[in-house]
């Protein structure tokens, strides 16, 4: 779109504002987050079944941390992290009804905030793609776990929201699988690597732009004039009647070196 920038300079404080406002209607509307929470649990199915303590980043309304507890691994301390930290009570409640008795809280942006103890497994869902640097943040994580301890996320990656940036020329710069795996292994060892296509029909590019808003995920400080969203309702690819919205999870299990 004219006067929009293609590449978006990420503005924490925007996106921690449009997740808190998005809160109340996230769940309803998060499918391809729910999915990715997991199936990334699915994939942990390779790792112990105990851990002394778990770091989880970006925990928003818990979809993860449900995923996480309903499965057959055993926590003792569960370290909880979100940007938004108003959900800190309601997270850490959902924990102690799962029966974790011991819940720590470490909230704000995770590339700011110091990291506490050691984590046996730093876990995280849908929040990486938000990152200003993720190889310093990846250091951090590895200058934090000793050698064997574990790191497991989901993020989106380059080919995400496809067609809303070819109709908007809008979009963040989403990172290809490659260079995260590159990333990673300078101080992890990959056990676990998998992308997936996930694909959500829309009646209008309007519903799309509802979908984008009621999770929160429209944190790029952008406004648009009236000709500009006009433009991209007009540009919005369609097939066979429908409006597609791309999402490519990927999928990491690593190994601390």
């Amino acid at each position: 779109m004219d006067g929009m920038d293609t590449k978006l300079v990420l503005q924490k404080e925007i996106i921690r504002s449009r997740f808190e406002n998005g809160f109340k209607t996230y769940n309803d509307q998060a499918i391809v987050q729910e999915h990715v929470a997991q199936k990334l649990v699915e994939y942990m199915s390779i790792l112990p079944n105990d851990f002394n303590k778990v770091l989880e980043v970006g925990a928003g309304t818990g979809i993860l941390t449900r995923a996480l507890l309903d499965s057959p691994l055993k926590i003792n301390q569960y370290e909880v992290n979100d940007i938004v930290v108003s959900m800190f009570p309601a997270i850490a409640s959902l924990i102690a009804k799962k029966g974790v008795k011991h819940i720590i809280e470490n909230m704000g942006d995770i590339e700011e905030i110091s990291l506490m103890s050691n984590s046996s497994l730093i876990v995280s869902s849908s929040v990486f793609q938000w990152l200003q640097d993720m190889p310093a943040l990846l250091d951090k994580f590895s200058h934090s776990q000793d050698s064997g301890d574990y790191l497991a996320f989901a993020t989106y990656t380059q080919g995400t929201f496809n067609e809303f940036h070819q109709a908007s020329g809008v979009g963040l710069d989403y990172l290809e699988a490659s260079a995260i795996r590159d990333m990673l292994e300078r101080d992890y060892e990959i056990i676990c690597e998998n992308s997936e296509v996930c694909m959500l029909d829309f009646d209008s590019p309007r519903d799309v732009l509802l979908h984008i808003q009621k999770t929160g995920v429209n944190g790029l400080g952008v406004t648009w004039k009236k000709s500009q969203y006009l433009q991209f309702l007009a540009n919005y690819p369609s097939m066979n009647e429908k409006y597609k919205l791309t999402y490519i999870p990927t999928y990491f299990i690593a190994k601390r070196k």
